[in-house]
């Protein structure tokens, strides 16, 4: 343990007598399992995939039916507890780690089941299992390339990725779902409903727990085509060149292609992928323009979709970073504004980090579905993102990431709210634009206690 995480330890150590206290009065119940802070378990079960968050609940629930997620709501009110809810434990921030409140952990409610082009999904279930369980049934939900992110947070806040600008976002295709309230009320929402609406992209840990989603499915390409660049040894100048390269290539291609510009350090990578039937002409010589001056032109692969997509499941093991949102661009010069200081802090500062910008649009822009989503005319999104491997490297990785965000916030005011920053000024706002008034309504009437509190609660 180090001197940061000893300190943190320190500070809760008079949470430790509640919750043992707490813990005997915690009748049994089907469905969940209670955790508390000095349990022997505690240490191996609280933790998220983001290792630097330290907060430490008093009580973990881990539930694994609704009954279950009933009867922690129920302990969470009799003991005053503040609740945050976790399903894959993906979120940047660790939004559902709470110091001295309860966790809700979801991941053992997976079960995911598809019938007449519709899948019925479980709030703990992960992306990687839930792209093999359709695909197995012919069936594809729209969303990610990371396999251990969990589909609830994806879809609760939008969830975009290889087939967003084709089909439309994740949440696009969520057509109910079930949901228990702070008072332990089981709602049911569908077609129109306020609730579903706002769980389009407003519905991460807001109103309550959601036990089970329904969405419509799309048929399984039966082709997954990627083609990369590489460019080396780039200055500032070099750099701004060709992201507004990557901007005009953007334009160009086909909805069922995506596209990433990833500056490592020095070194930028590009990614287009597309999932036609067949590739088109015109875009393999749009292509073979792009990539004419690049340093290294790694052979391009094609794949059936789903081995084709496994190739960018990324890490499922907890590390340290610091990942967040870059915001929206509208175009190449909305994007222009504020990208020469992102890109000198990754060129020339340690330790390494990232830019990386993606392609939105197309159905994004154009879906008539009901949704809170607020920022459907962005053509790109930005992240940016800190890694780092010990404790002791924190401080100076986490001064680069507070580099960054100024800069960020200096340019840029809407952000996606899967990408968070507890340290975004009006991050409520960010995120959601001017859908925010309609969700605080209906927060007000779902959970008026505010039992459900996240960093940047609504």
């Amino acid at each position: 343990m180090n001197r940061r995480e000893w300190l943190a330890f320190l500070a809760l150590l008079p949470l430790m007598g509640s919750a043992r206290a707490l813990a005997p009065k915690v009748e049994a119940a089907r469905g969940v399992r209670f955790v508390a802070l000095g349990d022997a378990e505690y240490a191996g079960t609280r933790g998220g995939f983001a290792k630097r968050v330290m907060r430490q609940p008093a009580l973990l629930a881990l539930c694994s039916e609704v009954d279950g997620v009933r009867r922690a709501l129920e302990v969470a009110a009799e003991s005053g507890l503040k609740v945050g809810i976790r399903s894959g434990g993906h979120c940047f921030e660790g939004h559902g780690l709470i110091d001295g409140g309860m966790l809700i952990d979801l991941s053992a409610m997976n079960a995911v089941s598809v019938a007449n082009e519709r899948a019925v999904i479980g709030p703990g279930a992960k992306l990687g299992g839930v792209y093999q369980q359709l695909g197995a049934a012919g069936r594809l939900l729209p969303a990610g390339s990371c396999a251990g992110v969990g589909v609830a947070g994806l879809a609760l806040g939008g969830g975009y990725g290889f087939f967003a600008r084709q089909y439309g976002l994740t949440s696009d295709h969520l057509v109910g779902l079930d949901l228990i309230t702070s008072d332990g009320r089981h709602l049911r929402a569908e077609g129109d409903d306020e609730l579903l609406v706002a769980c389009r992209g407003g519905g991460n840990g807001h109103f309550g727990v959601v036990t089970k989603f329904e969405f419509q499915t799309q048929r399984l390409p039966s082709r997954f085509a990627s083609f990369r660049w590489r460019f080396r040894q780039l200055d500032v100048p070099r750099a701004r060149a060709l992201a507004e390269r990557f901007c005009g290539l953007a334009a160009d291609l086909p909805r069922t292609c995506y596209g990433s510009f990833v500056l490592n350090g020095r070194t930028l990578t590009v990614l287009v992928t597309d999932f036609a039937d067949q590739m088109s002409p015109a875009l393999a010589k749009r292509l073979a323009e792009f990539g004419r001056d690049a340093t290294e032109t790694p052979a391009p692969r094609e794949d059936g979709l789903l081995p084709g997509i496994q190739r960018f499941s990324g890490g499922t093991t907890p590390m340290y970073f610091k990942n967040f949102s870059a915001g929206y661009y509208a175009d190449w010069a909305d994007l222009a504004r504020g990208f020469d200081p992102l890109a000198a802090i990754v060129l020339e500062r340690k330790p390494t980090s990232i830019l990386q910008i993606n392609t939105l649009g197309s159905a994004i822009a154009d879906r008539s579905v009901k949704s809170v989503y607020a920022h459907r005319k962005a053509l790109f999104l930005g992240e940016f993102q800190v890694y780092w491997n010990t404790p002791a490297q924190a401080a100076a990785a986490l001064a680069l990431a507070a580099s960054a965000r100024t800069e960020i916030e200096r340019h840029w005011t809407a952000h996606y709210a899967n990408y968070p920053n507890d340290e975004f000024r009006g991050a409520a706002e960010a995120y959601y634009g001017n859908q925010l008034g309609r969700l605080q309504a209906l927060k007000k009437k779902l959970d008026p206690d505010r039992r459900f509190q996240e960093a940047s609660a609504i």
